[in-house]
This record gives C-alpha cells, sequence and structure tokens, in this order.
C-alpha cells in the first residue's frame, strides 16, 4: 500500500461526474475522482489556495432507482491544490477541494456511490 493510500481517511473513486463549482463565478467542470472527504476536477480558471466554494454535484443514484437518476449533492469547500496544466490546447486547473461543509446523509450517498465504483474497478 502507498504512503498516499495509507494517508487517506476515506477510500476515493475515479468518477465523471457534472459539477458546478462557485468560485466567486459559477464554473461547469466534471468530477475527476471523489471520497466523502472532497472532490478532484478540472476547471477553466485559477482559483486561489484555501479560497471557499460552493459546490453542486450529480451523483447517480444507487438507491434501487432507475439508470438515469441523479442525487444532487450541495455543499462547501476549501481548495487545498491546484496545479496548472495545459491539455488539448488549453490550460485547465486540476483543483482539489476538501469538503467543510456536507450534510451526512449526503456524505452516506457519497460513501455509498465510491464503494460501488469502487467494486466496478476491481472487476
Amino acid at each position: 500500500m502507498s504512503d498516499e493510500m495509507e494517508r487517506r481517511e476515506y477510500p476515493r473513486a475515479r468518477a465523471d461526474l457534472s459539477l458546478k463549482i462557485e468560485t466567486g463565478a459559477v464554473v461547469e467542470s466534471k468530477v475527476r475522482n471523489i471520497s466523502c472527504s472532497g472532490i478532484h476536477c478540472q476547471i477553466r480558471c485559477s482559483v486561489q489556495l484555501m479560497s471557499k466554494v460552493v459546490i453542486a454535484l450529480l451523483l447517480p443514484s444507487l438507491a434501487g432507482k432507475k439508470s438515469g437518476n441523479f442525487d444532487k449533492i450541495d455543499c462547501e469547500g476549501v481548495v487545498v491544490r491546484i496545479q496548472k496544466v495545459a491539455e488539448r490546447d488549453e490550460i485547465l486547473y486540476n483543483t482539489a477541494v476538501f469538503f467543510t461543509n456536507l450534510d451526512k446523509k449526503d456524505k452516506e450517498k457519497i460513501a455509498h456511490f465510491v464503494e460501488h465504483k469502487l467494486f466496478e474497478q476491481e472487476r
């Protein structure tokens, strides 16, 4: 097990989820990975470290509902890492956000989603 894995309190899974992140302006993006403690996404604008952000993400519902249903999760977070990258002739920013205000039910939904994704990725 790597040192990075040992430091994580919650498991993290790759994901491709729709995201809106408010950094002063609202930016649409995609989540690249998610855990109960935060997300990693790519955005088109730079954000200062430790900036407070408001997040709205669509999490596929796994609670016995038909495919295509989503749970909207609204929460707050703090930018804890940002890295400028060039990708396909555009500048993007790999951004890590630590959740600071996440409802207990939403945390449980994320935990269930991550568990499901990790199970799928192991197959």
